[in-house]
């Protein structure tokens, strides 16, 4: 019988929604004072949850939030934690967002007016599934094997307590062949104070274990990334075993997490590059890392530290020295078999890496005449946190199923309807609240 709290590699609910274990077993983890508040605020909110008007906004099932709900995690910051714990919060999958990349909507490459096509049946682009490092998941997740992940839009509200919306408006972009040149697209800006939030999962006997928690947070003129792990570090997990009744496998792990890091490794994009927008090959990505083979743990012993362990920021902190994240070939154990987090430091650097690319041409790393559009996402900085690949706007019945761009879009109705997303007005959203954190050169 499934476990009630299981979300499926599509991010379906497949169980039935319980009180989480973790509410059960955060005490372990806290002091009674923290605990006590955690409680207390996951209690309040899952009663908002289910039954405030925000929660007309979700996009998921009552039954899908509630599970979503249960897995999360205490983080040890307690602004983070009441953030990521917040009624408010819309969350999603990529099977309930959508994934769609903006093109043109004539017969070839470069012609007919700017819409939006489903990259999932749509034509060459690198938004689909298998282009690394643009594909729908997280990054360093390409390769694992029992992993999931969901995520979640956190609107700052007004004086009045109403969500500030995204706001929606047409902007320039670069030319699918040129940077030179111009054309019209779509954008949309995420007011200040907006956190978007991931959260990962590990799966094991149909059960799912939250081991990371990824974030981005809007300031006025950037987004800053934010990562919270039970054991940001070798010795932190060490420490914990040290105090727990001695094993053979708890042993030759505290052994191991005392160890230095001995073997690298380079992941390089295929990206051949293309000269028209100044690109090389492998500018991409590319990317030296340590690797730091997790040894075995028992499976309850795993199941139990994801379970009770307050989840701390890593702020750039490795794992040990270099290397930022252990790898696993492990069935189970603190993060997923055959996952590369080494290649995500946490830190700004390396999170822009993927994020600096949103919204921009899909020739920009590639001389292909085959490829169609832009990368996924809105517009973004670099070396300001880029811009956010995961959400968008439109409503998914305007692009679902379609191997060519449809110019007729449409907004999703429930945000519009509700205020959490509106079309741009300068009246109504101030640059205070929404500067445009665009490419310099295609600002209006």
């Amino acid at each position: 019988m499934n476990d009630p709290r299981l979300i499926d590699r599509n991010g379906r609910f497949v169980g039935h929604p319980v009180m989480s274990k973790r509410t059960r077993l955060i005490g372990c983890a806290h002091t009674a004072f923290w605990a006590s508040l955690v409680i207390f605020i996951l209690s309040v909110s899952a009663v908002f949850i289910l039954g405030a008007d925000f929660d007309g906004m979700q996009i998921e099932s009552e039954e899908t939030v509630q599970s979503m709900w249960n897995l999360l995690p205490t983080l040890s910051d307690p602004s983070a934690d009441v953030r990521l714990h917040d009624e408010r919060i819309i969350w999603y999958t990529t099977e309930t967002m959508g994934i769609t990349y903006q093109a043109h909507s004539g017969s070839s490459p470069g012609r007919g007016p700017i819409g939006f096509a489903d990259a999932t049946t749509g034509r060459p682009n690198q938004n689909t599934r298998e282009r690394f490092p643009w594909g729908p998941f997280p990054g360093g997740t390409h390769r694992a094997t029992n992993n999931d992940s969901f995520k979640g839009l956190l609107l700052p509200s007004d004086e009045d307590g109403e969500p500030l919306p995204v706001v929606w408006y047409r902007h320039k972009l670069e030319g699918l062949k040129s940077p030179n040149e111009t054309v019209r697209g779509w954008n949309w800006t995420f007011p200040t104070g907006t956190v978007i939030w991931e959260i990962l999962t590990v799966n094991h006997q149909d059960q799912s274990y939250v081991y990371e928690v990824r974030s981005r947070w809007r300031y006025a003129d950037h987004w800053l990334p934010r990562v919270y792990r039970p054991f940001p570090t070798s010795e932190d997990i060490a420490d914990v075993l040290v105090n727990r009744p001695r094993t053979d496998l708890g042993a030759a792990f505290i052994d191991f997490a005392r160890r230095p890091v001995v073997s690298t490794a380079t992941i390089v994009s295929t990206e051949t590059g293309n000269p028209v927008f100044g690109t090389n090959a492998g500018d991409a990505f590319n990317m030296s890392f340590g690797i730091d083979e997790l040894p075995p743990l028992d499976a309850s012993l795993v199941a139990l530290l994801l379970d009770t362990t307050a989840f701390r920021e890593i702020d750039g902190t490795q794992w040990k020295p270099g290397a930022s994240s252990p790898v696993s070939s492990h069935d189970f154990h603190i993060i997923p078999n055959r996952s590369l987090l080494p290649i995500v430091g946490g830190d700004e650097v390396t999170c822009s890496r993927c994020h600096d690319s949103s919204l921009t041409s899909s020739r920009r790393f590639g001389k292909n005449a085959e490829r169609w559009g832009w990368v996924r996402g809105n517009l973004g900085r670099r070396n300001e946190g880029g811009g956010i690949l995961s959400w968008h706007p439109v409503r998914p019945s305007v692009f679902r199923g379609r191997l060519s761009a449809n110019p007729n879009v449409e907004m999703r109705k429930k945000w519009v309807d509700g205020g959490i997303i509106e079309r741009f007005s300068r009246e109504r959203h101030s640059r205070k609240d929404y500067r445009r954190l665009v490419p310099k050169h295609l600002e209006n």
